[in-house]
């Protein structure tokens, strides 16, 4: 009897182990799916919402951001300003210097852009090289001195970084709710507007929806 009882007495020890093995393994690979289906849903996520080259809003996301600060703007009668620019002569970059170039002055861009922008702005690339920046609680006069600092930075950058030498400029076209109401497709369409009047007088220039 004793032998028996020693013998289910080990026995149950063991069982013991062999369920708290089980038990570890499970939860070590409940942690790893987890983390792994977090990582994949933080991609998606990123995916979803930012352009993949350079990093800022993309143009699914940007409309959504765009519309809920419209909606905000027009519920507490605050100015709010687009501001759409198209880098000059881009293809010409990539034809002359290859898309590498063309990338690195995108990214550059962006990045001097960003420098110079408040954290309340919206920033989205919503085609190849043409830029939105939606600023909330701005109007015209100000949008102007501010697009102004936009223009100046850019032509400031130094493509030599990029392996290659030449100039990057942009050609800016602002409106504002004033101007052109609170529908984004009509803001984006007024802006897109007089950004192809400041193309046609000769680029590197912002032109006022309103002006013209």
């Amino acid at each position: 009897l004793l032998n028996i009882e020693q013998q289910l007495t080990q026995t149950e020890l063991a069982n013991n182990r062999l369920f708290i093995s089980l038990l570890s393994i499970i939860v070590i690979l409940l942690a790893f799916f987890g983390f792994r289906s977090y990582h994949t849903q933080k991609q998606l996520k990123a995916l979803s919402e930012f352009d993949p080259l350079t990093g800022i809003y993309n143009r699914g996301h940007f409309t959504h951001l765009a519309k809920t600060a419209l909606a905000y703007a027009k519920n507490t009668q605050q100015d709010l300003c687009v501001v759409m620019f198209d880098l000059d002569y881009f293809k010409s970059i990539n034809d002359s210097y290859g898309h590498a170039c063309g990338d690195w002055a995108l990214k550059e861009v962006v990045k001097t852009i960003q420098a110079v922008t408040r954290q309340e702005d919206i920033f989205a690339r919503i085609g190849g090289e043409e830029f939105c920046i939606i600023l909330p609680n701005c109007d015209l006069p100000s949008s102007v001195i501010v697009v102004e600092q936009y223009r100046r930075v850019l032509t400031e950058i130094d493509s030599i970084g990029s392996g290659q030498q030449y100039s990057i400029s942009a050609s800016f076209g602002i409106t504002d709710v004033v101007n052109s109401g609170y529908q984004l497709e009509q803001l984006l369409a007024d802006a897109d507007t007089a950004m192809y009047k400041s193309k046609e007088q000769g680029r590197n220039r912002a032109t006022l929806f309103n002006t013209f």
